[in-house]
């Protein structure tokens, strides 16, 4: 239970850093969401459990296997779309609350599920 705990705390505070983070950068960007770049991800981040990230406003990460998964793609564009929907703080909040409350667990995540349910993933 307290690893659970230590590594729900670890992501809270990764959270916390990146909503602050892309808050001063979407200021100094005068809020434009615009189309998202991608990025090819650092291989040590690559793994069964992991394909691809959006970290609005700064792009999307893809392992570089799945940069021509399409259903990955879409996946993530639909992240993209709930930030423009929801603004950085918005997005990030949202997605830290969906996971608390979802037990901390992916698959119950509303926002994974609305990305999985329109990318068709």
């Amino acid at each position: 239970m307290a690893k659970k705990k230590m590594k729900a705390a670890i992501i809270i505070g990764i959270i916390t850093a990146l909503v602050i983070v892309s808050f001063l950068y979407d200021i100094s960007a005068g809020l434009t969401h615009v189309g998202p770049h991608f990025f090819t991800a650092p291989q040590v981040f690559c793994h069964s459990d992991w394909a691809g990230i959006a970290l609005p406003p700064f792009g999307i990460w893809m392992c570089g296997n799945d940069m021509n998964n399409a259903l990955l793609r879409r996946h993530e564009l639909v992240h993209w779309d709930q930030y423009k929907r929801f603004g950085t703080l918005g997005f990030y909040a949202n997605y830290l609350y969906a996971w608390a409350s979802g037990g901390f667990n992916y698959k119950n995540n509303w926002m994974e599920k609305e990305a999985t349910q329109k990318s068709g993933r």
